[in-house]
């Protein structure tokens, strides 16, 4: 999970700069989503296979639960920094 939580980050990233114009950014968001994919292709399997169309929407909450790690972890170490824990 920790692994998927910030490779999961080179999917908007790679979307960015490939807007910017960096040919680089659509390898890098493909990276991050084959990354994810690898690591949750079982889960995503299973819950379609148990709930259909529930289950896809399940299993898309993946992706905004993933996002919310790294913003997360940075936010509790400023808070660690700065003393307001």
């Amino acid at each position: 999970v920790l692994l998927s939580g910030v490779l999961i980050w080179l999917i908007p990233v790679g979307l960015l700069l490939r807007l910017l114009g960096n040919p680089l950014g659509l390898p890098a968001a493909g990276v991050g989503f084959l990354s994810v994919a690898l690591s949750h292709g079982f889960f995503w399997a299973a819950m379609l296979k148990d709930g259909q169309m529930r289950g896809l929407k399940a299993a898309a909450v993946t992706f905004p639960d993933l996002l919310l790690f790294v913003p997360a972890t940075l936010f509790s170490l400023w808070q660690i920094i700065t003393k307001r824990a």
